[in-house]
């Protein structure tokens, strides 16, 4: 099957590990001082585009690798000004202020030593000695870490004050993010909101607004006001509405908000009822999942929220174990719980007779973890739930989540300034990754539903998995790879699955994926040779034959965008004049340009741009995050990621 090579930068390789010198809280604050006087000096400018220009613009702020560069990242082009606007004291959250890290700080110290105190949780994955190293380095990327966050946080109260201030509706009325993505289900497509709400109480409370060190979720937050019941609806009726427009049957509807459902201080049971009104008016759901962390699980709050929704309705609720390794969750996810508190939660769930379905997530590469035992960890997780199902007499859906780089996180500090900073830079993970863990889990036998996260569930990414060429670029069968494990959410065959991927697995990238983690032999390999003949098999259906015609469509249009003449003039132009028009019209002109390029292969393509952003770090791409589908099949929904370079080499 031929595909395009779709385009995303990789500023930063993972180099060697070596072991930095042993350092004391002075010294260490001294190089942290001196990286953030650096990092408050240098500033550069480019934009992002959403689908709704009227969103607060968020700034996101990165060190581009090897230039020495600030990228900041504004989700509006309109200039935000210099005049900080006060504070809103209508429906103020109140948040302590903290300006960095100071040497000496006793709150600093205290969390530095809980990590040191986790060396002592049990590993089913990790030796003690990689035990040892990852909780030094934690200890070291602890305060840059800090900053880093708070750094975020302050760019994100300055970059709202201004729009707030002429005009609270349009921040507040509308979600910090939603999507249109596939699941397993009737109709294989799910509406998945996240609410721009006060924020998840566990990182709130925390001294240093930290939390989980991978969640980025706090980027849809507005620091310092809370949303009224009446802003919420807003943002679940306007999220509707933008997912009506792509015209997809989904039949899953799930509920984030960046922290937990269940508790009352997040989510009102006001509001509960309201979203569950809806949805019983929706007669096309069938399925409602939402998030929570265990400790907000307790019967009688299980018990009226299902008095509340329609009994035709099926109820899950997911949450973040991340992974069944103490040791893991507690130094490199920072989860702040035991697998006691799940374990409680799984019970409690468990004991209303199927009424409640559970899900629960695994990040895979958290920080620290090399890419192999990233996979070890998955495996042991997914060994761990296989036992509580079995214990607790219930079904557990295993939800695989690709980390992702995600802004004012330690991913965030370790992916741009690891290296410098500690000696240990983050990698991201790639999507061979995935793949050869379900045919682990089905070469071990361990049998469980499993689902795969997407790449667009969440609100501020700096760098997503994928299959990266050495230089920066998209691989050539990246979104082959990438919509056949999305499309493994659909049907949830391996066979399938291999089926589609089957052309990308004689390319280089597989090579050099078994390569850089030193396989001999993969699972992916085994399953291939066991499965060849049901594979083929699977190449000829009718349905996977009409998919695979479509996707050559759309990689030949994305093709003629990426390396054609006509979009790198039409990229180079727009990020010259970008500061000096507004984020509408630039929009406006990439769906122009973009379905003219489509139309040139194919007739049968809606599309919609949901994202436009320039950036200034090599190899300088105007990227571009858009959703396809296809016109003749219904329920035929892809979402795509494109890079255009804007400058000539």
């Amino acid at each position: 099957m031929e595909a395009t090579a779709m385009s995303r930068d990789m500023n930063r390789q993972n180099t060697g590990q070596q072991r930095p010198p042993e350092s004391g809280g002075m010294q260490r604050h001294g190089v942290l001082t001196q990286w953030m006087q650096g990092l408050q000096m240098r500033h550069t400018s480019s934009a992002i585009f959403p689908s709704n220009p009227s969103l607060y613009p968020s700034v996101r702020r990165r060190e581009a690798a090897g230039e020495g560069s600030t990228v900041t990242h504004v989700r509006c082009l309109e200039s935000l000004g210099q005049n900080e606007a006060q504070v809103l004291q209508l429906n103020c959250v109140p948040m302590q202020s903290h300006h960095g890290p100071r040497a000496g700080d006793p709150a600093l110290e205290v969390q530095i030593q809980k990590i040191r105190e986790c060396e002592s949780l049990p590993s089913d994955v990790l030796p003690a000695e990689r035990k040892k190293e990852i909780v030094r380095l934690a200890c070291e990327a602890f305060p840059f870490v800090v900053a880093i966050r708070q750094n975020h946080i302050k760019s994100l109260r300055k970059a709202v004050a201004r729009t707030l201030r002429e005009s609270r509706a349009s921040v507040m009325n509308n979600a910090a993010w939603s999507s249109v993505s596939s699941t397993d289900s009737d109709t294989g497509y799910r509406f998945v909101v996240g609410f721009r709400n006060i924020g998840c109480a566990y990182w709130r409370q925390d001294p240093f607004h930290l939390g989980c060190f991978s969640c980025g979720y706090c980027s849809g937050i507005v620091p310092e006001v809370e949303p009224t019941q009446c802003e919420l609806e807003m943002q679940f009726e306007n999220a509707l509405g933008q997912a009506l427009e792509t015209r997809v049957g989904f039949d899953v509807v799930e509920f984030l908000n960046d922290g937990s459902f269940f508790n009352d201080e997040e989510f009102s049971s006001s509001f509960r009822r309201y979203l569950f009104c809806k949805v019983d008016s929706l007669p096309y759901v069938k399925r409602v999942l939402v998030e929570t962390r265990p400790e907000y699980i307790k019967k009688e709050g299980i018990s009226k929220v299902l008095s509340e929704l329609a009994p035709d309705k099926d109820f899950e609720v997911a949450i973040g174990l991340e992974s069944a390794d103490e040791f893991i969750r507690g130094v490199c996810h920072r989860k702040g719980f035991r697998c006691v508190d799940f374990e409680e939660a799984v019970r409690c769930l468990s004991s209303f007779d199927g009424r409640v379905r559970i899900v629960a997530y695994s990040l895979i590469k958290p920080p620290f973890l090399s890419e192999v035992e990233a996979i070890e960890d998955a495996i042991n997780t997914a060994r761990y739930l296989v036992k509580m199902s079995a214990q607790n007499r219930c079904k557990i859906t295993l939800k695989l989540e690709p980390a992702v780089v995600a802004k004012g996180t330690l991913l965030d500090f370790l992916y741009f300034h690891g290296q410098d900073a500690i000696n240990h830079a983050y990698s991201v993970m790639s999507y061979w990754t995935v793949i050869e863990i379900l045919c682990r889990l089905r070469q071990e036998n361990v049998r469980l539903p499993v689902r795969v996260g997407a790449r667009e569930d969440m609100d501020i990414m700096e760098k997503v998995p994928a299959l990266y060429n050495s230089n920066g670029m998209f691989d050539r069968w990246d979104f082959v790879v990438y919509e056949a494990v999305q499309h493994f959410n659909v049907h949830g065959s391996l066979v399938h699955l291999l089926a589609e991927i089957d052309e990308a697995l004689s390319d280089k990238n597989f090579e050099d994926w078994k390569m850089r983690l030193g396989f001999q032999t993969t699972a992916i390999e085994d399953c291939r040779t066991k499965f060849a003949e049901e594979i083929e098999n699977a190449k000829g259906e009718t349905d996977e034959t009409s998919r695979r015609t479509f996707l050559m469509k759309v990689f030949s249009a994305l093709d003629r965008i990426e390396y054609g003449e006509s979009g790198a003039r039409f990229a180079r132009m727009l990020a010259h004049s970008q500061h000096r028009r507004s984020a509408d019209d630039i929009r406006a002109d990439v769906q122009e340009f973009v379905e003219g390029e489509f139309r040139q292969v194919t007739k049968d393509a809606w599309l919609r741009i949901l994202e436009v952003y320039f950036e200034v770090d090599k190899p300088r791409l105007m990227r571009i995050y858009l959703q396809v589908r296809d016109l003749k099949k219904k329920d035929a929904l892809c979402n795509v990621w494109i890079g255009i370079p804007t400058r000539t080499t």
